[in-house]
């Protein structure tokens, strides 16, 4: 009897975890999916990136530079939740990590020792103990508009569910698009009846 009540708690100890993990992705994308703008879109994703780590910016991606938007965990308190506009600049066309990701459009998370992280990002918001690092972009139209880069800032890298962010950039990029176009479809003039 012991050893069947004891299998049961390990079962349920392994299987809960799993079912909170994706009750959370899940209203998270219920989340993304009723919002429209790209900065309440970037905002939410923003937020659900910082969830696992200590610090989180948004860069949004210009033609030469990534400008610093918002922040969590940079100059508040991580509880504090969102802060900004920030407005610190990032060059772009460097062989940074950055445009690796804004090349191929696909996450980066792993240890980096980029130049330009370091002379530009790291120079105003300081160093990470750990140089395990995360660079999520959000894509419109096939066009990365945003990164959000997070770190664990002076804290122990913890586990990170890298895969459910990635569902997460996924669908934000969708209702991007889908914003998009609904927006140009309204704009379109009626078609001319004869």
């Amino acid at each position: 009897d012991f050893l069947q009540a004891f299998r049961s708690v390990l079962e349920k100890s392994f299987v809960q975890p799993e079912r909170l993990a994706a009750r959370k992705l899940k209203g998270n994308i219920e989340t993304l999916a009723s919002l429209s703008e790209p900065s309440a879109v970037a905002r939410e994703l923003l937020i659900f990136t910082a969830g696992p780590f200590e610090r989180a910016v948004t860069l949004v991606a210009g033609a030469a530079e990534l400008i610093v938007e918002k922040g969590i965990g940079v100059t508040a308190k991580k509880s504090s939740g969102p802060t900004g506009p920030l407005m610190w600049k990032i060059p772009l066309g460097q062989g940074s990590v950055l445009d690796d990701v804004i090349e191929k459009q696909r996450l980066f998370y792993g240890p980096c020792s980029d130049p330009v992280l370091k002379n530009h990002l790291y120079a105003t918001i300081s160093e990470p103990r750990s140089s395990k690092i995360l660079i999520l972009p959000l894509v419109m139209s096939g066009k990365v508009i945003a990164l959000i880069y997070a770190d664990f800032g002076q804290l122990t890298p913890s586990p990170v569910l890298i895969e459910h962010l990635e569902i997460l950039s996924s669908v934000a990029g969708l209702v991007l698009n889908k914003s998009y176009y609904l927006k140009r479809l309204e704009r379109r003039p009626p078609p001319r009846q004869e």
